[in-house]
C-alpha cells in the first residue's frame, strides 16, 4: 500500500488534470449507495480536518460500481451492482460526506447518477449537482502479500473487541501502541487487550478451531468500521489476513475489502501485571455500581473511594461537595468487624463501569493498595485492571 503518512505530500500528483468525460449514466438502489457512504464516513471524514480524507473515488467497472476512501492508516475499498451506460472504466471523485445527506434526502427506491462535468443525483422527484474534485487529493494503493490468514465470524470478533476498545488510549504520541488493539493468538485462544496507560482490558476469546499464533496491534478505528458493517450485514463470515504491516479484512458476501496499518511498536508484556493471587474480593451488580456512578458525577469529584464491609459497600467522594451512598454485595477472604478501604480517579473508573454493558455481577478483585485491582466479569473470560490511588481517606 502506497498511503504512507510521512510520503503523503510527496505522493500527491503535482499537475492537475482537468475531467474530460463523456456523460457517464448509472441506476443504482439507494439503500446500498447508502450502506456504503455510512461505512465510509463513519473512519474517513472523522480522521482528521484534511477534506481529502473525506473524498470517496466512484470507478465504473461492468456492472459494478467500485469505490474506495482511505486515511493515513485505512484504504477501504466496496462495490455496489448498477445499471449503467457507459464505453470504459472512468473514475471521478466525490465529497462523502456531502453526498450522503443529499442521497438520504432522496426517497425512491431507484435513483440516478450522471456524471459529466457535475456529478448529478435524482430520483424521479429530486435532482442535485454537486461539483467533482480533483484527483490530485486521492492516494492509490497496491494490493499487500498476506503472511498469516483465518476466518472468523464477523459477530464473534467485533462483539470480542466491543469488551476492550473503550480502554484504549484517545492520543498518545509517544505510545502509539496504546491508541490500538493488541491481539494475541495462543491457538485455540486469542487474547484481546487495550489499554491507556491507567486502565487496562483483557478478553479471553475461545475457539473451536486452532489457529496460526501471532500478535499483532490494530488500529482502534476498525471497531467503528466493523460495528457499522454489522448493522447492515448479520452473520458474515470475514478473512482476517495479514503481515509485518498491514491486515486485510475482506467480506465473503461483498467485494469489500478494508486495508489497515498495523501498529509496528511491540505491545507491553500485560501478562506481568496481572494479580494472580487476592487477599480480598467484593461481590455487586453492575447495575448498582453504574447507578451510583452516575449520582456521583453531578459534583465532579477528583477521586472516588470504596469502604468495603462485609455484605455491603460504601461509595463517596468527599470534595468541595459530598456524596455518600451504599451498594450491596458479599465480600470474601474478609476479616470480621473490619473494613477495606481503596481509591480511584474518579474520571478512570467511571470511563471503565460506563464501557461495561453485558454483565450482570462484577467482582472487585484486590491483592493490596499498591497493586492493580481486578474488576472481572462474565466468569473471568473478561476482566479489567484499573490501579489505586493514595488517599488520606483511606487510611
Amino acid at each position: 500500500m502506497s498511503f504512507d503518512k510521512e510520503d503523503y505530500l510527496t505522493q500527491r500528483v503535482k499537475n492537475k488534470k482537468p475531467y474530460n468525460l463523456n456523460a457517464m449514466k448509472i441506476l443504482i438502489e439507494r439503500d446500498r449507495l447508502i450502506e456504503e457512504l455510512e461505512i465510509i464516513t463513519s473512519f474517513a471524514s472523522k480522521t482528521s480536518k484534511k477534506d481529502e480524507y473525506g473524498i470517496i473515488s466512484f470507478r465504473l467497472d461492468n456492472s459494478q460500481l467500485i469505490l474506495n476512501a482511505f486515511t493515513p492508516d485505512i484504504f477501504y475499498s466496496g462495490s455496489i451492482k448498477v445499471d449503467a451506460k457507459s464505453d470504459d472504466k472512468k473514475e471521478f471523485f466525490a465529497d462523502a460526506k456531502t453526498l450522503l445527506s443529499l442521497v438520504r434526502n432522496l426517497k425512491k427506491r431507484d435513483i440516478t447518477i450522471v456524471v459529466n462535468e457535475t456529478l448529478n443525483i435524482s430520483d424521479s422527484e429530486i435532482e442535485y449537482k454537486i461539483p467533482l474534485i480533483s484527483s490530485d487529493y486521492f492516494i492509490p494503493f497496491e494490493e499487500i502479500k498476506p503472511e498469516k490468514s483465518f476466518q472468523i465470524e464477523l459477530g464473534k470478533l467485533l462483539d470480542a473487541l466491543s469488551k476492550v476498545h473503550f480502554c484504549t488510549a484517545e492520543h498518545d504520541e509517544v505510545r502509539l501502541y496504546l491508541t490500538g488493539i493488541h491481539i494475541n493468538s495462543k491457538g485455540k485462544d486469542i487474547d484481546f487487550v487495550a489499554s491507556n496507560g491507567h486502565i487496562l482490558g483483557l478478553y479471553k476469546l475461545e475457539l473451536d478451531n486452532e489457529l496460526p499464533t501471532f500478535k499483532i496491534t490494530i488500529q482502534e478505528k476498525l471497531y467503528d468500521i466493523l460495528k457499522k458493517i454489522h448493522s447492515y450485514r448479520k452473520n458474515v463470515i470475514i478473512n482476517f489476513a495479514f503481515n509485518e504491516d498491514y491486515v486485510v479484512i475482506e467480506f465473503q458476501d461483498t467485494n469489500r475489502k478494508i486495508y489497515s496499518r498495523l501498529f509496528s511498536e511491540a505491545y507491553p508484556d500485560y501478562d506481568r501485571i496481572i494479580p494472580k493471587e487476592f487477599s480480598f474480593s467484593f461481590t455487586t451488580s453492575i447495575e448498582q455500581l453504574k447507578e451510583k456512578i452516575k449520582s456521583i458525577k453531578v459534583i465532579s469529584p477528583f477521586t472516588i473511594h470504596f469502604e468495603f464491609e462485609k455484605d455491603r459497600c460504601r461509595i463517596y467522594a468527599k470534595e468541595e461537595s459530598e456524596f455518600s451512598s451504599y451498594i450491596t454485595g458479599n465480600a470474601e477472604q474478609f476479616v470480621d468487624n473490619n473494613t477495606y478501604k481503596i481509591s480511584f480517579s474518579f474520571e478512570q473508573f467511571s470511563n471503565l463501569i460506563k464501557g461495561i454493558d453485558d454483565a450482570y455481577l462484577i467482582d472487585i478483585k484486590i491483592k493490596d493498595k499498591n497493586s492493580p485491582v481486578m474488576l472481572s466479569v462474565n466468569e473471568n473470560k473478561n476482566f479489567y485492571l484499573i490501579m489505586p490511588i493514595a488517599s488520606a481517606q483511606d487510611d
